[in-house]
C-alpha cells in the first residue's frame, strides 16, 4: 500500500507494566489515543507505572480485559470510573468485576 505523499502515520507503541501472577497490564499508545489491555494491579499502581512511561492516567479510549482472572482484572473497576473509560470484555469477564464501589 502505497501511502499519500506526505502522510506521517501516528507512531504505536506498547509498554509492558506488569507481567505475571502478581497482575497484567500494558498500554498500547497510537498518536492521540491510547488503550489499557488488562488492568491486574491497582488503580494506583498503574497510575504510577503509566507515569513512569510518561503517560498521564486520563484520556484513555478504554480498557480491554482479556479474561476474568484477578492477575488481569484488579484495577479494571476502579481505574475504569475514576478515569471515565469504558471497559470492553465479554459478558463472563465483565460479571467478575465488582463495580459496586466503582460505578463506570
Amino acid at each position: 500500500m502505497q501511502l499519500p505523499l506526505g502522510f506521517e502515520p501516528p507512531t504505536m507503541r506498547l509498554a509492558v507494566l506488569g507481567s505475571g501472577s502478581s497482575g497484567n497490564v500494558a498500554v498500547v499508545d497510537w498518536g492521540s489515543q491510547r488503550l489499557l489491555l488488562d488492568a491486574g494491579l491497582s488503580c494506583r499502581e498503574i497510575e504510577k507505572r503509566l507515569r513512569s512511561v510518561g503517560l498521564e492516567p486520563r484520556g484513555f479510549a478504554g480498557v480491554l480485559l482479556t479474561h476474568e482472572h484477578s492477575d488481569h482484572i484488579r484495577g479494571a473497576a476502579r481505574f475504569a470510573g475514576r478515569h471515565e473509560v469504558p471497559i470492553y470484555a465479554t459478558a463472563g469477564t465483565l460479571s467478575g468485576l465488582d463495580f459496586g464501589r466503582y460505578p463506570v
